[in-house]
């Protein structure tokens, strides 16, 4: 008979799926991996049944996932190195790929950790996170959508960040009127080409919260919206498949 412990134990390891969702996810995959053993025993008679089996597996992984905010996304470096994230999917959230991330903080090695960070449209939290947990001593999480905002605390539970961290659930731009506060590094991956990155660069320019040797860290697609020089001047920039990040700084006098 096929051997589906690996299976089973990826399906229950603790975080992963919900205990609710397991009892929907560990009976269906069992059966399909049955199913995959049985078709591979006459290969490659029955290539294309396993091609469409594998596929509907992916779909079926690929609800199972949104549905029950799998774990999509980890801590690359630092205290919390390694924890998993939880990254709610839709049309309003993005979050930023382990890859991607991973290469954006390469970028900002030489300016990290720092006192205070602002996690701007923070989704996930996932950037403001992985900043705190390579040192920085204080994040500010701010985040519109309301169930993005309990993933955002969920977050810093699980990455034992708790304590170093605000979350507030308020518009972005509201939040940069009316806010006093100096940042060193400023997170800005809002939704792409909707013009929100100018709009925020102008109001964090107006308020003179970016800290005379901080830093931000605009996110954006490539091809798409990039962050002009009015405000703040570009140092360095790379691409990482469709996404393009740029590290900006003030003007020097």
């Amino acid at each position: 008979s096929p051997d589906y412990s690996a299976v089973s134990g990826l399906v229950m390891s603790p975080g992963l799926i919900p205990p609710a969702m397991q009892v929907f996810t560990l009976a269906p995959i069992r059966h399909m991996w049955g199913l995959f053993y049985f078709l591979t025993r006459n290969f490659p008679k029955n290539l294309d049944k396993i091609f469409k089996l594998y596929t509907i597996y992916n779909i079926c992984l690929k609800i199972f996932s949104t549905a029950s905010g799998v774990f999509a996304l980890r801590v690359i470096s630092g205290q919390a190195r390694g924890r998993k994230l939880l990254a709610p999917e839709g049309l309003d959230t993005r979050p930023t790929t382990d890859r991607v991330k991973e290469s954006m903080f390469n970028l900002l090695m030489p300016y990290l950790p720092c006192n205070k960070v602002l996690d701007l449209f923070a989704g996930s939290g996932a950037l403001g996170i992985e900043a705190l947990s390579r040192g920085s001593q204080y994040g500010i999480f701010i985040e519109a959508d309301k169930a993005a905002v309990r993933i955002v605390k969920k977050n810093l539970e699980l990455a034992r960040q708790t304590d170093k961290a605000q979350v507030v659930e308020k518009d972005a731009f509201a939040f940069l009127s009316g806010t006093s506060t100096v940042f060193d590094t400023i997170f800005l991956d809002p939704p792409y080409n909707q013009g929100l990155i100018e709009r925020s660069l102008r109001l964090i320019s107006e308020r003179g919260i970016l800290a005379p040797d901080g830093v931000i860290v605009a996110e954006c697609e490539y091809g798409g919206e990039v962050p002009g020089d009015e405000y703040f001047k570009t140092v360095k920039s790379a691409r990482y498949g469709k996404t393009n990040v740029f590290i900006l700084k003030n003007h020097t006098l």
